[in-house]
């Protein structure tokens, strides 16, 4: 509800008070005024009744009471009268149309008869000797005594209220609401960023006037502080984006670094063994048996060159294949090729049914670095032991690959998908990073948890197969 709204309504409402208040007391002043005359006119016709008694001495005769009606007065404020006896039956009475009233000479008067009549003042005795005991009912109407004015009255009064409330809005209107309209508008035109027009009661010299020059004041230094803001930011923005810029190069050339460091470290060993039977075979005094024997320390050195250049090709961002593949066809690829290196630890599985799109041979090499990693864990455990187990939740399967062995420390863990971070003296450090590839290539999630000396867990999400996805 706007202010203009409520201010209506509570004049509205003042207003109906104010009526009802002042309508009342004036009735109560008026009805009290007029219930008064009434039992004046009361008295006077009383006292006509018995002057008309007294000068007929009809008290005395038998047909007094007929005489007495005959005799009365006609009043426009009295609308009838009833003429009653010392037994409480009637005389004489006389009203006026349109009052619809049986009274006869000899009715029993009732407080009914009496209600009915419309009697309203108090009984008058008018005749006292013994016998000849008669009492007077008048029916005075108090609306009779009412001015002939009285609506216009009542009107004007309502009309003056009418104008009061006017006025009142009228001043409040122009002085409170217009110029809190104004203000509510240019605040939202601050709030847009527009700096808003000049407001009309800045010239004004009371407490609407000083909070206009005051919201204007406001609303320009609000409006150069956002320039300035949009300004600064604007350089900071571009100061920030160079230095992302800086950063992504340092970052680029660093990883460089690191690979070419991380691929001429594991190159030089296999090569310099190369090297070494190389220059053995090209001495002439060398033995029959011991060129067998450099011969195959070169073909094994060239052989760990090259599984370090063919992981390494691994990284290239590749499709994978449209073909939809039983994921628990390529666990069991991936278990086969491990069977050698597992020897007796105890495998536990727990299989579901699930088919995911993907490159068969990717996503078996990947489980297979897992499961080698779980294996070399297990070295030195009592009772070394694996589980596979694949849930099934909406359109993603989670494979978990658990052990018991040795488990990682936390700084560990941290470079688990680093190039050539291995703790393995026989591994390349690249089975982890390698498989984080081929997991992301296909739209999945790896996430590995690990503790010392409580194993390891890995937890591969991958999406399953729609038909809608398939070629």
């Amino acid at each position: 509800m706007s202010i203009r709204q409520k201010i209506l309504s509570a004049l509205a409402a003042s207003l109906v008070i104010a009526f009802v208040v002042i309508g009342t007391a004036l009735a109560a002043v008026v009805l009290e005024k007029t219930h008064s005359l009434a039992e004046e006119t009361r008295y006077l016709y009383a006292a006509t009744a018995r002057n008309i008694i007294s000068a007929n001495r009809l008290d005395e005769r038998e047909d007094g009471a007929s005489l007495l009606a005959s005799l009365m007065p006609r009043s426009p404020v009295v609308a009838g009268w009833l003429l009653e006896d010392a037994g409480h039956r009637v005389l004489a009475c006389r009203f006026r149309q349109p009052v619809e009233l049986e009274c006869a000479p000899g009715m029993q008067v009732t407080p009914r008869l009496l209600a009915e009549a419309g009697i309203n003042t108090s009984p008058e005795l008018v005749s006292a000797k013994p016998g000849r005991k008669w009492t007077l009912h008048v029916a005075s109407p108090e609306w009779a005594y009412l001015p002939a004015d009285a609506m216009i009255i009542a009107l004007a009064l309502f009309i003056s209220m009418l104008v009061i409330m006017g006025v009142a809005y009228g001043i409040t209107e122009n002085l409170i609401i217009t110029p809190l309209g104004s203000l509510a508008a240019a605040s939202r035109m601050l709030r847009a960023g527009t700096l808003p027009p000049p407001i009309p009661a800045t010239a004004r010299q009371d407490e609407v006037g000083d909070l206009v020059r005051a919201f204007q004041s406001m609303a320009q230094e609000v409006i150069d502080y956002r320039h300035n803001m949009e300004h600064k930011v604007q350089e900071e923005t571009g100061k920030r984006l160079q230095a992302e810029h800086n950063l992504v190069l340092a970052q680029r050339l660093s990883a460089t670094s690191r690979l070419a460091a991380g691929i001429a470290h594991e190159i030089n060993n296999p090569l310099a063994g190369v090297m070494n039977a190389v220059r053995a075979l090209d001495a002439a005094s060398v033995p029959p048996e011991k060129q067998s024997e450099y011969v195959r320390l070169i073909h094994d050195g060239l052989q760990r060159i090259d599984e370090i250049i063919r992981k390494m090709l691994s990284f290239q961002q590749t499709k994978p294949s449209s073909c939809v593949i039983p994921l628990e066809e390529v666990l069991e690829s991936a278990l086969s090729l491990a069977k050698s290196r597992l020897g007796d630890i105890a495998v536990g599985r727990k299989p579901a049914a699930a088919e995911v799109l993907a490159d068969k041979g990717e996503l078996v090499q990947a489980f297979l670095n897992l499961i080698l990693n779980s294996t070399d864990a297990l070295k030195d455990a009592a009772e070394p032991s694996i589980s596979i187990e694949m849930d099934v939740r909406g359109d993603r399967v989670t494979v978990t690959i658990r052990d018991n062995g040795r488990g990682m420390s936390e700084d560990t863990l941290s470079h688990a998908f680093d190039l050539f971070y291995s703790e393995s003296e026989s591994g390349t450090g690249l089975g982890l990073s390698i498989t984080h590839t081929i997991i992301e290539n296909h739209g999945g999630e790896i996430l590995i948890t690990s503790r010392p000396a409580e194993g390891t867990t890995a937890a591969v999400t991958l999406p399953l197969a729609r038909k809608d996805r398939v070629g």
